[in-house]
């Protein structure tokens, strides 16, 4: 009572008469009296006061969150924000403010959000994960994992899933706890962003070289394959190479018109001596030695009756000499004509000695194609008198051959056809080299019945040692 005789309250709050708890409980005065109030957390401990005395009677109650047993995350709770008291009467004992489920009283009587993570008020499982949210906390079950029960977590295996797993099919799924590892088969490996996903391994790039493969390597999808140089085949081992010899596998094909010669890793054509190679690099070209004067003969000179003659032939030379028989004289280097022209009537002998001699000179290859079944190679013509009569003859009269020649030249090679004042020599089969043939022409000539004289023709013939 104040001096005028009115009574006034007393704060008994501000002269700390109160008996409010001072953690979750706050003291607000009242007219005539004072009442406290009381923080009620109902997801952890929830204590109420009966009365305004110190007395408290605390009562706990564990609440689990209804979950979905084949959610991986459980359903959440809370979320709003919750700052401001709710007041709530009591009866005649006064009202108390309290804070919702969730939150707790601050120190300026506000309401602010319970962690129950930190505090350890959160009911999870052994293996889940606890999120506080306002007013709240949720469980979950790990990536990889999923809720079985309550409050139970178990691994996914992620491996039996099938078709839905990003492991490529060049690798093996390995199941691991909370996730899967993809185990690349021989030739792959892990891409450097994404070890689910199997990348080729470059063996060719990643090796030393010449480890894997003795010449070539060319990577392919998951392995590499050994590959030789042109001219080279691989060998059974799949990694070594051998040289191809060409001349021998592909000598059918003719690779060159001389001689072929193996190289490593190639070959090349080279010519025998009297050939030069050509500039297509295959082909052989004969080299005339009496023309380029590598042929030791004294030269296409007449003297005293001898004629040197220098032949080329293919792949060499001859040096011939012509010799006139006695009693005959040299003309135009090849031929020899009788010096005595008169014979005695009586003398038979003079009289049928050749009138003259020529020299001619053939040279051809080893196994000359022969078209139409014969080669002519020379005409001997005589006169075309009304009542002239020749009789042409041809005989072999020398044959030099070496033993590798098996089927030396005979006058079966040779034929002789005869129409009018004519006569043709022709070669009617192939001549294998080398080998010189000397075949002899004679020619006689009747005038009616009367002998009129002969003219012999010596045929030189050389076949060279090559087809070329």
């Amino acid at each position: 009572m104040n001096h005028y005789g009115a009574c006034f309250d007393i704060d008994v709050c501000a002269t700390n008469h109160r008996s409010c708890s001072s953690l979750t409980e706050s003291s607000l005065n009242t007219m005539s009296s004072s009442f406290t109030t009381t923080s009620i957390t109902i997801s952890t401990t929830t204590s109420v006061t009966t009365s305004t005395t110190s007395s408290t009677t605390t009562i706990t109650t564990t609440i689990y969150p209804k979950l979905n047993s084949n959610a991986i995350i459980s359903s959440i709770k809370g979320g709003i924000n919750i700052t401001k008291l709710e007041m709530k009467q009591t009866g005649d004992r006064g009202a108390i403010h309290e804070c919702p489920q969730g939150y707790r009283l601050s120190s300026n009587n506000t309401c602010e959000d319970l962690d129950e993570c930190a505090t350890g008020e959160a009911q999870c499982g052994p293996l889940q994960l606890c999120t506080n949210l306002l007013g709240g906390y949720t469980c979950s079950c790990p990536l990889g994992l999923r809720l079985v029960g309550d409050h139970q977590c178990e691994d996914i295996d992620e491996c039996s899933l099938g078709d839905a797993l990003a492991c490529t099919q060049h690798a093996d799924c390995v199941n691991t706890m909370g996730s899967y590892q993809c185990h690349c088969h021989k030739g792959f490996k892990s891409a450097p962003i994404n070890d689910k996903v199997c990348v080729d391994v470059d063996e060719c790039l990643e090796a030393q070289a010449g480890t894997l493969c003795e010449q070539r390597c060319n990577n392919v999808w998951g392995t590499y394959h050994c590959a030789c140089h042109r001219g080279y085949r691989l060998n059974a081992d799949n990694r070594t190479c051998s040289d191809v010899d060409e001349c021998t596998e592909h000598k059918h094909k003719r690779l060159c018109i001389g001689r072929c010669v193996n190289e490593p890793g190639s070959y090349r054509c080279s010519c025998p001596p009297g050939y030069r190679l050509a500039d297509d690099k295959i082909s052989c070209v004969d080299i005339d030695e009496c023309e380029t004067g590598e042929a030791p003969c004294t030269g296409d000179v007449m003297s005293d009756g001898v004629s040197n003659v220098c032949l080329n032939t293919r792949g060499g030379y001859r040096c011939h000499r012509i010799t006139c028989p006695p009693g005959y004289h040299l003309e135009n280097k090849y031929h020899c004509y009788i010096t005595q022209t008169y014979c005695p009537p009586a003398d038979w002998e003079c009289s049928h000695k050749p009138s003259s001699y020529s020299y001619n000179f053939f040279t051809f290859v080893s196994n000359l194609f022969i078209p139409d079944s014969k080669v002519e190679l020379f005409t001997m013509r005589g006169p075309s008198w009304h009542n002239a009569r020749l009789i042409f003859q041809l005989r072999v009269v020398r044959v030099d051959a070496p033993p590798s020649v098996a089927e030396p030249a005979d006058i079966s090679a040779f034929s002789l056809v005869q129409s009018g004042n004519q006569a043709v020599v022709s070669l009617v089969r192939p001549l294998i080299g080398p080998q010189s043939i000397e075949l002899e022409l004679s020619m006689e000539l009747h005038s009616g019945e009367q002998f009129g004289g002969i003219a012999v023709a010596k045929l030189f013939i050389y076949v060279s040692e090559y087809e070329f």
